[in-house]
């Protein structure tokens, strides 16, 4: 990982931190920046692990940015991110959590939904294959 992508990821960490500890309500402004402007984003709820950072937005739609090893953003690539991208395939979501090197989101339906790193079979899909994209996980 290049320094400048360490610091983007660092910039926006900050700001997350900051916005959530001084804001009272649930949406938080997120100013992410990129070599020309600024890019406002409002998330509902905000979830951070291992290198990358996961938003979700009012709207039931996930966000990701950071190191996309193993497809841990949830965009169907394995590109790193220094602003937040939609993840693929997710709507009605109302909850997040980033572990480590994989996400997990819960849709309003009671269905659960992960991607990311499986080595372990920690997607809960019935495989150790790293999934690009949320596949449906078997615990419900």
């Amino acid at each position: 990982m290049s320094t400048a992508f360490k610091r983007g990821c660092i910039f926006i960490i900050i700001i997350l931190m900051a916005l959530i500890l001084t804001q009272t309500s649930y949406s938080n402004v997120v100013q992410a920046t990129t070599s020309s402007a600024p890019i406002p984003f409002i998330a509902m709820k905000v979830g951070a692990a291992e290198n990358h950072t996961v938003l979700l937005k009012d709207d039931g739609t996930v966000w990701a940015c950071g190191y996309n090893e193993h497809g841990r953003l949830g965009d169907g690539t394995t590109t790193d991110r220094l602003t937040p991208v939609q993840v693929s395939g997710l709507s009605n979501v109302t909850a997040i959590a980033a572990c480590g090197a994989h996400t997990v989101a819960l849709k309003e339906d009671g269905t659960v939904w992960a991607w990311g790193y499986n080595g372990s079979g920690q997607l809960g899909d019935g495989t150790t294959s790293q999934r690009l994209f949320p596949t449906f996980n078997l615990v419900r």
